[in-house]
């Protein structure tokens, strides 16, 4: 898939991911995938021989099934990392960690336009 940047099309138009949320076509099918995505059933799992295993017990299970930070729900989080991925093609999530090492929040982060890469170092 070719990045989305606002070039120049073969008419002449700069499009952009925001430009094209305007038109209704678009905005309904970036909603309609997003929120019904959303809606899936996420957990975490422990492969087993033959499958896996759903894990109840796991540090991370609040934090994906609830609420991966105190501004967002579940839905709400992943609904935006879709909408994100279908317009940009790409999206991102910060994992914020405690003083222990611990992951504490999940955050989004705006997919940047520019293709700079960014790397976070993993305290341990």
């Amino acid at each position: 898939m070719p990045p989305l940047r606002g070039t120049g099309s073969s008419a002449g138009v700069s499009v952009t991911p925001e430009k094209a949320l305007q038109i209704g076509a678009v905005y309904s099918c970036v909603r309609l995938l997003s929120e019904t995505g959303s809606m899936l059933p996420v957990g975490v799992y422990r492969a087993k021989s033959g499958g896996r295993v759903r894990v109840d017990d796991h540090p991370l299970v609040p934090l994906i099934t609830d609420a991966p930070n105190p501004n967002l729900d579940s839905a709400e989080f992943f609904g935006q990392l879709l909408a994100w991925q279908l317009l940009r093609g790409n999206a991102y999530a910060y994992v914020q960690r405690n003083r222990g090492g611990v992951r504490s929040e999940h955050h989004n982060r705006r997919p940047a336009p520019t293709g700079r890469r960014f790397s976070f170092s993993n305290p341990k």
